[in-house]
């Protein structure tokens, strides 16, 4: 019964993080987002250095080779706060973001082969831009708002298999899907309705990594590891609405839509 609690505690806890703002940084406005750290903990702490990393319970996400090495049976999951500073020469504005980074499970199978799998934030989307145009007497005449939030995840699953001749082999496969939007509210001076642009889009794939790692013992108690990971090429499909449309503003700042057309894209 524990052994239920806990489970349906993570996974509750994983689902709401990976619905949340991931992210508030300027930069996520392109493309699909900021790419997130595709990486364990314990890769992170040594420089991101994890093409020859194996262990027995561990788990490395860089190299898929290194699940043929668990002996046990590895539960993981791992979240994070990332602060911005930005500083344009006149203003400076700080911001934060916490979410869930990822959850994971490796599981040994007969002693020289493990597979994993798990659930990881891919990139994350999350930005409020705002721009203005005055006139020669430092009057406002145009405006634009950005806005942005939403991101992908992954979820993968990853094969190792260590042969007695000191080399380790593995793949990986994994599934990126994710919802992001995109929206701009335009005024200008002397035009009574602002105009909004508002975009909305799915984004999935496939992707696919291929990993090895070689183990040469020089003496005892020293070794020579020689590990390297492929990513191969891959392409995301996007699928989404587009809307424009103008917009009464009240005096109390309440935007009315008032008139809309809309239009679907797939790309």
């Amino acid at each position: 019964m524990t052994k239920k609690i806990i489970v349906y505690t993570i996974l509750l806890i994983s689902t709401y993080s990976f619905t949340q703002t991931t992210n508030t940084s300027p930069y996520s406005f392109f493309g699909i987002g900021d790419q997130a750290k595709l990486k364990s903990v314990e890769e992170i702490a040594m420089g991101q250095m994890g093409g020859t990393l194996s262990s027995e319970y561990q788990l490395s996400f860089t190299n898929p080779a290194s699940y043929g090495s668990l002996l046990w049976t590895t539960y993981v999951f791992s979240g994070g706060t990332k602060i911005n500073n930005v500083d344009d020469g006149s203003n400076k504005q700080t911001s934060s973001a916490t979410s869930l980074n990822y959850i994971a499970l490796g599981i040994p199978i007969r002693g020289n082969q493990g597979l994993a799998f798990g659930l990881q934030l891919n990139t994350a989307v999350g930005y409020s831009l705002f721009s203005r145009t005055l006139d020669v007497d430092n009057n406002l005449v145009e405006s634009n708002q950005y806005n942005g939030d939403g991101g992908t995840n992954r979820v993968f699953l990853g094969y190792g298999y260590k042969f007695p001749f000191n080399l380790d082999l593995g793949a990986e496969v994994a599934y990126q899907f994710g919802g992001i939007d995109h929206s701009v509210l335009n005024r200008r001076l002397g035009v009574q309705l602002a105009t909004r642009q508002y975009t909305t889009s799915y984004v999935q794939g496939f992707s696919y990594k291929l990993g090895a790692i070689y183990t040469k013992d020089l003496k005892q108690n020293l070794q020579l590891k020689l590990g390297s990971s492929v990513q191969m090429a891959y392409d995301l499909t996007e699928e989404g609405d587009e809307y424009i449309y103008s917009l009464l503003n009240t005096g109390d700042g309440t935007i009315i839509p008032n008139g809309i057309k809309c239009w679907c894209w797939t790309s």
